[in-house]
């Protein structure tokens, strides 16, 4: 019994820490400084378009870079799961005029 008072105090403390973070990316992302970010954050991170790049010495797609490429999308898609965003709402910051 008490490993299980244990385990439940413990992701107790896990959800708290999970919903303290979402509540901060939501702090950080729904001002308009944010929608500026994020709207960089979309081009930067290759929201929409593709992360194939060319290695010009050999004019074939070079993986390493493409690695790269999805590594920061994943960092957009990291802010979109806490923010509660989807693809249509970033197209929208993505294709908004500077």
């Amino acid at each position: 019994l008490i490993m299980w008072e244990s385990v439940r105090a413990s992701a107790g403390l896990v959800v708290e820490r999970i919903l303290s973070r979402k509540l901060a990316y939501m702090d950080v992302f729904t001002t308009t400084a944010g929608r500026l970010v994020l709207k960089d954050l979309s081009k930067f991170c290759n929201a929409f378009t593709s992360s194939a790049k060319v290695n010009n010495a050999t004019g074939n797609i070079d993986p390493l870079q493409m690695a790269y490429e999805e590594g920061k999308r994943s960092v957009l898609n990291r802010i979109k799961h806490y923010v509660n965003l989807d693809d249509e709402q970033i197209y929208k910051y993505y294709k908004e005029q500077d």
